[in-house]
This record gives structure tokens, sequence and C-alpha cells, in this order.
């Protein structure tokens, strides 16, 4: 059932799932070849540089928002990665970050009782992971994306979650990075890493509104004509989607994401202007347009 699922995605920040099939007794997934090299592997180089900061601020937001709309079309299919960590996201030669081994991949967003455990990476792995009666969900790989970006910024993984729940130092560790980088995104990164998951964001789409710049103002929601959600919708699937979803926020304006098309989304930008990152095959361009109106947005799709 995972591979099928796995095999749905279609997202460049998510490896995809060619075919799979069964054989000695296991399950083999067939997966696009990538090249490049993993997250941990540019850490452990930036750390031995010895500089103050292992990454910069802009690269880190930059990379885990590429990070966040893969994980979050996962979740849309009511997956769960279950092993996000450094080592399980690639960097390619073309500087895609996509996220990768989807082997402890669960489908239990939308069913009730007992599945089998996947194994564990010790310190991105949530609390809850090593409970047999712990409760599983969004909140379980964003602690992992939190403890991603902890590794980003002091170039060693956090202590695991039964240390920490002994002892935990996470906050002084944190605080001796205030210098360092911004409070916000020092924030943030504790906030994912809650111990208590009701207390960690509840949705990668919550996480993201609290990634982004912390100077930058909200957007004005964008008033959209009647019926045009619905026309650009069509229109995506006009041009190849198999399935796509709207959505319009307070932060991001209009947003049409589709999967196995060439439109990847449209969103307003911070000149006001719409912006459309059209993708055909692996390649992306942009595009963007001042005219708000249905004719000048389908003719930008297009």
């Amino acid at each position: 059932e995972e591979g099928r699922s796995l095999a749905q995605i279609s997202h460049p920040s998510v490896v995809s799932v060619l075919n799979f099939f069964r054989e000695n007794e296991t399950v083999y997934m067939v997966m696009n070849y990538l090249q490049g090299d993993t997250l941990q592997d540019f850490i452990v180089t930036a750390r031995d540089l010895k500089r103050d900061k292992v990454f910069r601020e802009s690269t880190i937001r930059s990379l885990f928002d590429e990070i966040l709309r893969g994980l979050r079309i996962v979740h849309q299919h009511k997956m769960l990665h279950l092993d996000i960590k450094p080592a399980n996201i690639f960097i390619c030669d073309d500087n895609r970050a996509v996220l990768i081994d989807f082997g402890a991949a669960r489908e239990v967003l939308s069913k009730e009782g007992n599945f089998i455990r996947p194994m564990y990476t010790p310190g991105f792995a949530a609390p809850e992971m090593y409970r047999r009666d712990g409760s599983l969900g969004p909140w379980t790989d964003i602690y992992a994306i939190g403890a991603c970006i902890y590794a980003c910024m002091q170039g060693y993984p956090p202590n695991d979650a039964p240390q920490r729940l002994e002892k935990d130092r996470l906050a002084l560790s944190l605080s001796r990075l205030r210098n360092v980088y911004s409070d916000n995104l020092i924030e943030v990164t504790e906030w994912c890493m809650s111990l208590d998951p009701l207390s960690r964001p509840q949705s990668v789409f919550a996480l993201q509104k609290e990634l982004g710049w912390p100077e930058e103002p909200k957007r004005p929601m964008l008033c959209l004509p009647m019926g045009m959600t619905d026309q650009l919708l069509a229109q995506a699937k006009a041009l190849g989607a198999t399935d796509a979803g709207c959505e319009v926020s307070e932060g991001a304006g209009l947003s049409v994401s589709v999967r196995l098309g060439k439109v990847e989304n449209v969103e307003r930008n911070r000149d006001k202007s719409l912006g459309v990152t059209v993708y055909v095959g692996q390649r992306r361009g942009n595009a963007s347009t001042s005219d708000f109106s249905r004719a000048a947005i389908q003719q930008t799709v297009q």
C-alpha cells in the first residue's frame, strides 16, 4: 500500500518512485537516479571549515522551504516519512533539494490500528517514535525537520529524545547561537523539537508560515474573481496534471499545486505581481504578470 501511494507522488522535492515489486519476501522500490550529495555530506564539509556559521541562515531557510513543499505533498497523500535526517535529504547537482529514502514511510494518517513501527535514527526521531503507544502524525516528521535545522546550525545532531527526557539541554545549546542566527530561526527550531507532540506545529503549512523571513510583512489577501480557482485548476489539468489543489491564504495569496503537470505553483510576489513556476519534465522556469485578470493569469500559466 505504501509503495502504491508513493508512486502517485510527483514533486521536484520528493524522490520519484517509478515502480515497486515483491521478491525475496519483501518489497523493492525502483526510484529515479539522482546525482549530487546528501545534506549530511555538506554539513560535515562545512563543519570542518570551523567557521562561526556552519550554513548561512538564508541557505537554511531556502533549503527547508523546498523540503517542506515536498513533505507537505507527502502528508497530503496520508503518508509519513518517519526517517527524515540530513542523510536522507539529497542536494542534486542542479541545486534541487530532494527528500529520499522512503523505506520507513507509513500510510497512517487515514488509518486506525496497529502497524509495524520503523527503525528510527537517534537525534532525529521524535519521542513518540520510542513508545509503542505513541501517536504518530505530521508533528513526528516536523520534529525531525527541526532536528535537521539544528544540525545545519550546530554541525552536529541534537541529543536523542530519551536523553532529552532525562535532562533537556536543547534550550542551552540553542542559546549559544543567539548572536549567530536570528531569534526567529532559533525559536522555530525549538518549537519543532518540543518534546510534547501537541506543542509542535501540527502541520507542515503551520511551519511554512513561521519559517518565512520574520521581517517580511504579511501580504494582503488576494481577492479572486468568482470562479477563477476552478478555471485555474481546469487549466492545470488541461496541461497534463492528474490531480490539482488550490489554496488562498493571507500569507501566500493564490497557490495552485498540481501533480504530474507542467505548472507547479502560482503565488503573489512581494512586488504585488503574480509569480508562476512552471515545470516541463525536470526543467523549471519562472514567469510573472502584474495583471490579475483571469485571462492574464491563464495566459501566464500557458
